[in-house]
């Protein structure tokens, strides 16, 4: 997994959080309990890729392993902010209901 795979397997996560997170406190569909399921059965992979993060920030960009919370906290930041723009406004009743088809959508496109 190089740093591109590891930003886009965690732009999945975050996107599966926000659609999570609409659809239950907005619409009241039930899904934030699916998404901890779902994330927890894929902790292997969200924790690869943000050890390869970590490593591409130390390797990469100089980033001390003092800064690295601070840095992986600023992409899940950066990764919200994408999500709400390119993403919020697209989420509906339909969404929410499809929800369980969006979770196995995202697991086929995370890289391992």
């Amino acid at each position: 997994m190089n740093e591109k795979d590891a930003y886009r397997n965690l732009m999945y996560f975050q996107t599966a959080k926000s659609e999570s997170e609409y659809c239950e406190n907005t619409l009241h569909v039930q899904a934030i309990s699916q998404q901890t399921k779902w994330r927890n059965q894929h902790a292997a992979i969200l924790s690869r890729s943000i050890s390869t993060l970590e490593q591409h920030f130390i390797n990469d960009k100089g980033t001390s392993t003092k800064d690295l919370p601070a840095a992986i906290a600023a992409v899940w930041k950066k990764l919200e902010e994408v999500d709400k723009r390119e993403l919020g406004d697209t989420r509906t009743y339909k969404t929410c209901i499809k929800f369980p088809e969006s979770l196995k959508f995202y697991e086929a496109q995370l890289v391992k």
